[in-house]
């Protein structure tokens, strides 16, 4: 008995892609291709991260509409703010490691 597969073909297919990861791990000199575990891992990344964008952006919305901005430095600051946070995550992920 197989469990439901989490992910279509097609959204393999994509992570796989030259844009994304690629068909191969590189390793050094030597090659592999990606296992299917590391590509679950990348489409469970790749959606975590759309959701949290998502959810900003929402935010944002509710917040202020974009009327009120004029050029891109406000991108550029929120772009900043945003690595900022993820820095935080990353720094406090690998403490407990």
């Amino acid at each position: 008995m197989k469990l439901p597969q989490r992910y279509s073909k097609a959204e393999y297919e994509w992570c796989v892609d030259w844009k994304q990861m690629g068909r191969h791990c590189r390793i050094g000199r030597s090659t592999r291709d990606w296992t299917k575990e590391e590509m679950m891992s990348y489409l469970d990344f790749d959606k975590a991260e759309n959701e949290r964008v998502e959810r900003n952006v929402e935010k944002e919305l509710q917040a202020q509409r974009f009327t009120t901005y004029r050029g891109s430095d406000y991108v550029w600051k929120a772009a900043g703010r945003d690595h900022e946070d993820q820095q935080q995550v990353y720094q406090h992920r690998n403490r407990r490691i």
